[in-house]
């Protein structure tokens, strides 16, 4: 199996293949990875998403918001329009607007 997550750097972690509802509970069981490599302004990079769903989306968003209760910041990089729409759909852009990079 591929690895989920590639930690290119101290500040820069990408997403791997399909975050939908089948492939979720294996992103969450290494979120730790993620949480503890966060440092200020960490990016997230989401461009190698093959396919995202709800599940993916609220997975990133709780991930997100984690991150900011710990007082660490993260940021998304390469947002695919799969995901864009349905933050849209869902009216969540009010809350993720914050952490996405244009």
């Amino acid at each position: 199996m591929s690895r989920l997550y590639q930690f290119d750097s101290e500040k820069a972690c990408a997403i791997n293949g399909e975050l939908t509802a089948e492939t979720v509970p294996e992103y969450w069981d290494m979120r730790g990875q993620v949480l503890i490599s966060a440092k200020g302004g960490s990016v997230i990079d989401l461009g190698c998403i093959t396919k995202i769903d709800s599940a993916g989306v609220a997975f990133i968003t709780t991930l997100l918001l984690q991150c900011r209760n710990d007082d660490k910041s993260m940021w998304l990089a390469n947002v695919p329009l799969q995901m864009k729409e349905i933050i849209e759909v869902s009216e969540l852009e009010s809350v993720l607007a914050e952490f996405i990079k244009s």
